[in-house]
């Protein structure tokens, strides 16, 4: 069934879910430019009719008059780029997708794998230079080892007596110099 809409475009402030950029008004370089302009992380591309759906993982509130593209507003289970009443949307095909104004009629296009586009693909990176990078300097040199314990202070604290027979043991492990299992072993023998 045709649907003839009343409106073909949204007009003043909408909550999109995505854009819809034109690659036949934009020319294919322009709409691609103007998907990566707003491009978002966890954003994706779909190609759908002459264009592109740019899906935003959160929606933003925009000003469909000054959008960068058609905003795609949710209307049940249709991202839709034209204000529908409910009957216009029950008499579309059932199924979740785009709905666009195309040639005077709504046009719906569905979403799958077959219409995703990478967008990582458009971007040529093969003039840009690799440079090679080198040092400005020497590497920092290593922090300083803590200085050693004043073996005198027992002498200098009165009524502070000897130290326990395990000290030696557990300051061993604490450097590295005994394995934990074996200093174990010594103090239960």
């Amino acid at each position: 069934m045709t649907v003839r809409p009343r409106q073909l475009a949204h007009q003043g402030w909408v909550l999109a879910h995505g854009l819809w950029v034109d690659a036949a008004s934009l020319g294919e370089r322009g709409a691609r430019h103007r998907v990566l302009e707003h491009y978002v992380a966890g954003a994706t591309v779909h190609r759908v009719g002459s264009g592109y759906a740019l899906l935003l993982p959160t929606p933003v509130r925009v000003r469909a008059e000054l959008a960068p593209g058609a905003p795609l507003v949710l209307q049940g289970n249709l991202l839709s780029a034209l204000p529908l009443t409910e009957a216009e949307r029950e008499a579309l095909p059932e199924g979740a997708g785009v709905a666009l104004g195309e040639g005077g009629v709504v046009a719906l296009h569905l979403l799958d794998a077959g219409s995703a586009v990478d967008p990582a693909r458009w971007l040529d990176l093969s003039d840009l230079p690799v440079t090679e990078v080198f040092s400005l300097g020497h590497p920092p040199a290593p922090p300083p080892s803590p200085p050693e314990p004043d073996p005198s202070l027992r002498a200098k604290v009165p009524g502070l007596g000897d130290p326990p027979p395990e000290l030696a043991r557990v300051q061993a492990v604490l450097r590295g110099d005994l394995d934990p299992e074996l200093a174990e072993a010594e103090a239960e023998a």
